[in-house]
């Protein structure tokens, strides 16, 4: 359910996930919540992106155990799923400036 992506994005914003980013990564994070699509081919991920990716899973994962205990019919994996990083990198480079047609 979109409603529980926005729980997720709150308490993210309030256990302070956001303070110490740059906008670039801050960026990259959130094209997690809005890419919907399966990409063939994307940019690589950096491994800070992708513990970064890790972290926001993991706070899925705490609002998804939190909706089952209310009794909300909920199927973990395809939610946790819903949170792609396919954009990360290319959203990450392009929040740095560069022009799509580098990038992809």
């Amino acid at each position: 359910p979109q409603f529980l992506g926005i729980l997720v994005l709150s308490e993210l914003m309030f256990n302070g996930f956001f303070n110490s980013l740059t906008p670039e990564e801050c960026a990259a994070c959130l094209s997690c919540f809005i890419f919907e699509e399966k990409a063939k081919t994307a940019p690589a991920v950096s491994v800070e992106l992708r513990r970064l990716h890790l972290q926001i899973l993991e706070e899925a994962r705490r609002v998804c155990k939190t909706a089952k205990e209310c009794r909300l019919e909920l199927n973990e994996e395809e939610y946790l799923g819903s949170f792609k990083s396919e954009l990360m990198g290319l959203v990450y480079r392009w929040s740095e400036g560069a022009a799509f047609s580098e990038i992809w």
